[in-house]
């Protein structure tokens, strides 16, 4: 029963901050969102990522997350291919802000699980998610990041120089 509970919030994770990820990418990009894309690419990763943490049998996320990264490199290349964008950027940049926020969410919900006496693991990882849905919602509402990152929407041809 335990293990059960522990997939279960490990799917419920993945798949919640893949689809943070994935909207934070078509935002900084200055995109429509593409729904049905995201529901999908979202699924894939988080299959991806629940078989490398069970496969893995370890508490590093390194390994999960390395990999879940270079699947949206390649998913969004797929997605790109006859735009030209820094997919490569565009996901890094994702991804920093996405985790970035999740840390922060997870100290500011650690104060409310103390302050509230939280017992519940998986109410804990809902409450985190929704204060980062929260958080995120309005970053991407900046002026800045709303109609898309400059750099991002007209790279250079070299897209290696444009992560620099």
């Amino acid at each position: 029963m335990n293990e059960q509970i522990t997939i279960t919030e490990i799917v419920i994770k993945s798949l919640i901050i893949n689809i943070f990820i994935y909207i934070t990418i078509f935002k900084i990009n200055g995109e429509k969102i593409n729904v049905k894309f995201v529901i999908v690419s979202c699924i894939i990763q988080t299959l991806l990522y629940t078989c490398v943490k069970e496969k893995v049998h370890s508490n590093d996320n390194f390994i999960a997350i390395v990999l879940s990264c270079l699947m949206q490199i390649i998913i969004m290349k797929i997605y790109t291919k006859n735009i030209k964008r820094s997919v490569i950027s565009s996901v890094f940049i994702a991804d920093a802000l996405v985790y970035t926020l999740f840390i922060i969410c997870l100290a500011v919900e650690f104060l409310l699980k103390i302050w509230i006496n939280i017992e519940n693991q998986t109410f804990d990882l809902i409450l985190t998610l929704l204060i980062e849905a929260l958080f995120l919602g309005g970053i991407l509402k900046i002026k800045k990041i709303k109609n898309g990152i400059s750099f991002l929407q007209n790279p250079i041809e070299n897209e290696y120089l444009c992560i620099i």
